[in-house]
């Protein structure tokens, strides 16, 4: 009965054919050679031994069967005992790899330099070009037969780590030092301004790493510029059609739902009329506007409505040495405003190719949903704070009035009221003198007596009376 050899016995074949390879017998025999010469050195009977021994060991080495390290791991079966082995071996390289960079740490400059240098000079025979192509198919060929190979070998260790992880301890720990850490990076903030100089290093690094990310943008767009625009534009749609609408519509639809969730567990948990979420607002709110200086903040303000007036200025000036920009500009004026039009109109026409019932219900449901009630309100409070205005201070609105009246060209102006009144008189006659006699109708209506004196019959009379006087003409007003 043939017995299956064991993992040790693999592992035994796999570090056999590594030693009968030519580059690790030439090492164990410069290493050998080393050994005995190190071994005999206090010891003529050990030199004279080792002699003799470092001759066999040398002979020994000298001759194998495997060709070369590469041969040896094309075998599947030292493939195999190699992967069986890997993790117990990345269980012990972390000492290894710590020891191996506090050695490194401890080497002069110089030796450091000449170690990357060896290291990246041992990199240039272009086999590793060739190893990202040979997973990618290895892959490609494991996820034909099993598109879902990977999850099942990653999700138990996740699953491992969250169930063996106390993330109630964690929240603990977090809770507990957050006093520390708020104290650590108050620490971290006061040290680096300890250091102005290495804090100027770093900002100064800033701008240099923009210029960089900057500059390859640049070069980027400019490649993609050269590419036809045919083939542009195909790799856009390319890479618009690969995105998942539907994922994107469930995305929204879930924010959605949550938004929702939170206004009426709000309003449940809240008090009449005052959603929770209102008053939590309101306080965080306070608390805000408690720490602000509110002279500060209005001098922040028209800092920045100055600076935001200088850019648009400079803006502008630069326009002017460059007028075919500005000429563009003001021939595609209107673009704007005609989209808007044609998507106002799109609405109405999507809206009357709805039935009659529903739609007539769904507009009446949005006018009457409009708050008048607060709309007249906002009328009365700006009639009020006039009126307190001019109470306090009569001559502010007619000053202002004045200065803007004074400032027009009566002149230009009134060219302007001619040429647009004789221009757009023709072109509207026709719809005002459709719209005139029901609008002069109600309008006079507005001057005769109620059935209930409101209080104003006598300004209307007045007013009347002197309506009439104007149209009446002079000749029968003088008799």
């Amino acid at each position: 009965m043939t017995q299956t050899p064991s993992r040790h016995d693999d592992l035994s074949a796999l570090i056999v054919d590594i030693i009968d390879t030519p580059e690790v017998r030439n090492a164990l025999s410069r290493v050998c050679g080393q050994w005995f010469e190190k071994w005999s050195a206090q010891s003529v009977l050990k030199k004279a031994a080792a002699g003799p021994a470092s001759w066999l060991v040398e002979k020994a080495l000298a001759s194998g069967k495997n060709p070369d390290l590469n041969a040896v791991f094309e075998k599947p079966e030292h493939l195999e005992a190699l992967v069986n082995e890997i993790p117990r071996m990345l269980k012990g390289l972390d000492g290894v790899i710590l020891s191996v960079i506090r050695a490194l740490e401890s080497l002069p400059i110089d030796r450091k330099k000449a170690m990357i240098d060896r290291l990246f000079s041992g990199s240039q025979g272009g086999r590793e070009s060739r190893v990202l192509p040979a997973l990618v198919r290895m892959a490609e060929e494991v996820y034909q037969g099993d598109p879902v190979f990977l999850s099942p070998r990653i999700l138990p260790l996740l699953e491992r780590w969250v169930a063996q992880t106390d993330f109630g301890e964690l929240k603990s720990l977090f809770d507990t030092a957050r006093d520390d850490v708020d104290a650590l990076l108050k620490g971290l903030a006061d040290l680096v301004f300890e250091y102005p100089a290495k804090l100027v290093a770093v900002l100064s690094a800033v701008p240099d790493t923009l210029n960089l990310l900057l500059s390859t943008s640049e070069r980027i767009l400019d490649h993609v510029n050269t590419m036809p625009p045919d083939i542009l534009t195909d790799l856009i749609l390319g890479l618009f059609r690969g995105l998942d609408a539907r994922t994107v519509g469930r995305i929204i639809h879930r924010i959605n739902e949550i938004i929702r969730q939170i206004h009426t567990g709000s309003t449940l948990i809240g008090e009449m009329d005052a959603p929770q979420f209102t008053m939590e607002f309101r306080e965080k709110i306070r608390d805000f506007i408690g720490e602000i200086d509110p002279a500060l903040a209005l001098k922040s303000r028209n800092a920045l409505i100055d600076g935001r007036e200088t850019v648009l200025s400079e803006l502008i000036t630069a326009l002017e040495d460059r007028p075919e920009l500005l000429n563009l500009w003001l021939s595609h004026l209107a673009a704007a405003r005609n989209a808007d039009i044609r998507l106002f109109k799109r609405k109405i026409q999507v809206i009357e190719t709805l039935p009659e019932g529903d739609a007539v219900s769904a507009l009446a449901a949005g006018l009457s949903s409009w708050n008048a009630y607060d709309l007249g309100e906002t009328v009365n409070a700006v009639s009020r704070m006039m009126n307190r205005i001019h109470r306090a201070h009569p001559g502010v609105l007619g000053s202002l009035i004045t200065e803007f009246v004074s400032t027009l060209d009566r002149y230009e102006l009134e060219e302007t009221l001619n040429v647009a009144c004789r221009d757009i008189g023709q072109t509207v006659r026709p719809v005002f003198r459709m719209a005139a006699p029901y609008l002069v109708r109600e309008l006079c209506g507005f001057f005769e007596p109620g059935e209930d004196d409101d209080g104003y019959d006598e300004a209307m009379d007045a007013a009347r009376q002197r309506l009439a006087g104007l149209f009446t003409p002079r000749e029968e007003s003088e008799r």
